[in-house]
């Protein structure tokens, strides 16, 4: 039986890009969802994750079905031409969503408001906390600290990321 909203394909389920329903409907190498308001047509090979990415969300959803439900919410960041650094955005997604689906759809739509709230909880999220440092008059011993905060923000992302300092 098929679910509504679901395309079913030989190889999976195809859901339109953007709204995350449908049924898409099938068009020469376009997939589109009749109920999405925008009429957003995505492309098959934007169902293909970064690399790193997919990495990240194997690691996180083990279940094949959850890691299919948390790659048809990813692929909805990155569809709209102002939707910049597609990579960085969803790994700064997963990062923020722990294991949790709810979440990652949560932190998908919020990128999708603006990604740059995305990309400073998960890569600044101690910076994000010192609201004195948008003081434009910091101290000496201020922006010592608030470059301090900088590179213990940027160690932890990398260590998440699994780099290492060189």
């Amino acid at each position: 039986m098929v679910r509504p909203h679901e395309y079913h394909e030989r190889k999976g389920t195809v859901v339109c890009g953007r709204c995350a329903q449908g049924p898409a409907v099938r068009r020469p190498s376009v997939l589109l969802s009749p109920g999405c308001s925008s009429g957003d047509r995505m492309s098959r090979e934007s169902k293909v994750l970064e690399p790193e990415v997919e990495q990240k969300l194997v690691a996180a959803w083990p279940s094949e079905e959850d890691r299919a439900a948390a790659r048809a919410a990813l692929s909805r960041y990155g569809v709209e031409s102002y939707e910049r650094e597609t990579a960085r955005v969803r790994l700064a997604i997963i990062k923020l969503s722990g294991d949790a689906l709810g979440a990652l759809r949560r932190m998908t739509d919020a990128a999708k408001g603006d990604y740059r709230d995305v990309l400073m909880w998960a890569e600044s999220p101690e910076e994000a906390k010192a609201l004195w440092a948008v003081n434009p008059d910091l101290t000496d011993e201020q922006r010592h600290e608030l470059e301090a905060i900088r590179r213990r923000d940027r160690a932890q992302m990398d260590a998440w990321r699994g780099k290492s300092e060189k």
